[in-house]
């Protein structure tokens, strides 16, 4: 495939949209995310597609989750449902400080 510039977008052989950063490639909905939050997620922490569709990667479809959370979801059939609502705005950078000072 060749190098990649920074901000290059493509799929890979699974059919994720990938991204290319200044810190090397990551999915896009990971990307989307971290823009969102105004910081880089933990590798321990994976994004999950309530809808389950990969390629709809509005904010409103996407939920941080761990990744034994995710093998759950996954593993008895809980990951595509409309039961779940995207957590980010717990998530986000300048929310942290409130909520820390509201909840704890």
């Amino acid at each position: 495939m060749g190098r990649r510039k920074q901000g290059s977008i493509w799929c890979n052989e699974r059919g994720e949209v990938c991204i290319k950063t200044e810190n090397g490639k990551k999915s896009y909905h990971r990307f989307i995310v971290e823009k969102y939050l105004g910081y880089h997620l933990s590798q321990s922490l994976t994004i999950h597609h309530i809808n389950g569709d990969h390629k709809c990667n509005e904010l409103s479809n996407l939920m941080i989750v761990t990744a034994e959370l995710h093998s759950i979801l996954h593993q008895y059939d809980f990951a595509h449902t409309d039961k779940f609502v995207s957590n980010l705005h717990l998530y986000r950078k300048d929310k942290l400080k409130e909520y820390k000072n509201d909840n704890f």
